[in-house]
């Protein structure tokens, strides 16, 4: 026989454009940003593209907030938005959409992201830029970095979206990013410490002793022989990985400044004391040798981690050696 089902299969998100009602009822905040976006893309008479925090979303950069409020497009100039400022009659409730315009545009600045149309992941940053706190504009463009962008592509790109405001703070934000932030807890707390007052430090510097490669550590104040860790929850959810860091501070010779869960003034002034006090003689072992600054990708070995702690370790200076493999 035919069987009947009390729930709809599929739920109008927007004018013409029909979703999953399963899809839906499981999606989380970014998930369903995701489904709003593409319906307004699909839904849009002309050729739209995700803009701003939307296209950041899809393009999977660091952002303060799960998902946007309000889904950012794209388009071309002089063109018909009636299909996405139509009402849907249904019980979801439908974000605003906000659409900008440029011509300006070319093929080379869009992409399909997970079957969406969207700026790539420059613009997307750059744009996005625009939304969130000055700190947070380094975030995005260490992030781009990290992934092995190249500065002069990110200014370059950054010309043309003049007319979205905040040019110079943008521009601020360029200046302080680094290749070597891995996380967002990394980049905040490297301005968070320099906005304090103390000197910009090297990232993701090898450190080696006697017996070889330490490892990598996250900031290296070479000024005062100090070490900067920002780990997140994620990097210690094995017993494992709890060890092998211990075993590593060991080797480094760490006196720690634990984590401060209060206010951000109480922990500048921790990490302006750690720097103030210098470093700490050795627990065990032979001086650390500190190499040069070089493009690590721990990518693969080191998950992102979330909003975690943070620790300065004081080391010995030792003489400046080149590392070795």
């Amino acid at each position: 026989g035919v069987q009947t089902c009390a729930l709809p299969i599929f739920t109008r998100v927007r004018h013409g454009v029909y979703a999953s009602a399963a899809l839906i009822a499981g999606a989380d905040a970014a998930e369903r940003h995701r489904i709003d976006a593409a319906a307004a893309v699909a839904a849009s008479r002309q050729p739209c593209w995700a803009l701003g925090s939307t296209a950041a979303l899809f393009q999977s950069l660091p952002l303060p907030f799960t998902a946007p409020s309000t889904v950012r497009l794209l388009r071309r100039e002089r063109q018909d938005l009636r299909s996405l400022t139509q009402a849907s009659r249904h019980p979801l409730e439908i974000p605003d959409v906000e659409v900008r315009a440029s011509s300006h545009i070319t093929d080379a600045d869009v992409e399909i992201v997970r079957g969406v149309a969207s700026l790539t992941r420059v613009h997307a940053a750059l744009t996005a830029a625009r939304e969130v706190s000055s700190w947070r504009k380094v975030v995005l463009f260490d992030a781009l970095l990290w992934q092995g962008t190249d500065p002069d592509d990110i200014a370059a790109a950054e010309q043309r979206w003049g007319f979205l405001g905040q040019g110079a703070e943008v521009a601020r934000a360029l200046t302080l990013a680094q290749p070597g932030a891995q996380t967002p807890l990394e980049s905040l707390s490297r301005i968070r410490l320099m906005r304090r007052g103390i000197s910009e430090p090297r990232l993701q510097v090898p450190l080696h002793d006697d017996g070889g490669l330490i490892g990598y550590v996250d900031m290296l104040f070479d000024r005062h022989g100090v070490v900067g860790e920002a780990d997140g929850r994620m990097k210690y959810l094995k017993g494992d990985d709890l060890l092998e860091e211990k075993r590593r501070e060991d080797r480094i010779g760490v006196r720690r400044v634990p984590p401060r869960r209060r206010r951000a003034r109480r922990r500048d002034r921790l990490g302006d004391r750690a720097l103030q006090e210098g470093p700490t003689e050795r627990r065990r072992g032979a001086p650390t040798r500190f190499g040069p600054q070089e493009r690590i990708d721990r990518r693969e070995s080191t998950p992102r981690g979330g909003v975690g702690g943070r620790h300065c370790a004081s080391v010995p200076r030792g003489p400046a050696r080149a590392a070795c493999g």
